[in-house]
């Protein structure tokens, strides 16, 4: 599937259960949004994932990559490579769902605020074969509980917040290397920055740089982390 353009966005639904897809490539200088559930469940689709989230898209809705409604089901989706957007300003809930095959996902500025926690079984970033994570966005206030769960090729985050005050749990990224934080700021970034990271034995080293004036809350953490 080749589009060609003006358009500004891929509809809610638009490719929705569309299991035979493979190939999409998408060409648009004015993409802003992919809407919610626009690809979920095109578990044939297997073209790089910059074809369609293409560097001007603002906006994610929620599960618009998911392989299925949740990981329990086992089922997942063959997408593959990297999302790098000029900014973000939206990032719905299991956006990613079950993308193994995802390798990196940044996002050099823009204007979002949170990132929403997930399920059990859920989560934007659930799943995935991430292995760089970067948000270079000032407004980012909050990532809810879940958003990495079962990530386990992550071995690196970077964050670009002042305001950043919540970290949800159950970050579950056994190979987590290195966490760092740009800007000053006098918030906290509670306690669970590393939640589910100290806890597994296969853990190594993770290493925080952080800029001066980040402040941390520890008390969560278990008592093995070094």
């Amino acid at each position: 599937l080749f589009i060609s353009g003006t358009f500004e966005s891929v509809p809610e639904y638009a490719f929705c259960l569309c299991t035979s897809l493979t190939n999409v490539v998408l060409e648009s200088a004015n993409l802003k949004t992919i809407g919610e559930k626009a690809f979920y469940c095109c578990r044939g689709l297997n073209c790089d994932i910059s074809n369609i989230v293409l560097p001007s898209v603002t906006t994610i809705g929620a599960y618009a990559f998911a392989a299925d409604g949740g990981a329990s089901s086992g089922k997942k989706m063959a997408i593959k490579g990297t999302v790098d957007v000029k900014q973000l300003d939206y990032l719905g809930d299991s956006a990613f769902l079950q993308c193994p095959n995802m390798q990196k996902f940044i996002a050099r500025s823009g204007g979002i605020t949170s990132i929403p926690a997930g399920g059990t079984w859920t989560g934007v970033f659930f799943g995935t074969g991430l292995k760089h994570l970067e948000l270079n966005c000032p407004k980012l206030n909050s990532v809810g509980a879940n958003v990495f769960k079962n990530s386990t090729s992550l071995t690196n985050i970077v964050i670009g917040s002042t305001n950043l005050v919540t970290w949800g749990s159950n970050l579950s990224c056994a190979n987590l290397k290195t966490v760092t934080f740009y800007g000053e700021s006098n918030n906290t970034v509670v306690d669970r920055i590393l939640s589910g990271v100290s806890t597994s034995t296969t853990t190594k080293k993770c290493t925080i740089y952080a800029d001066r004036g980040v402040k941390f809350g520890w008390k969560e953490m278990a008592a093995s982390l070094t």
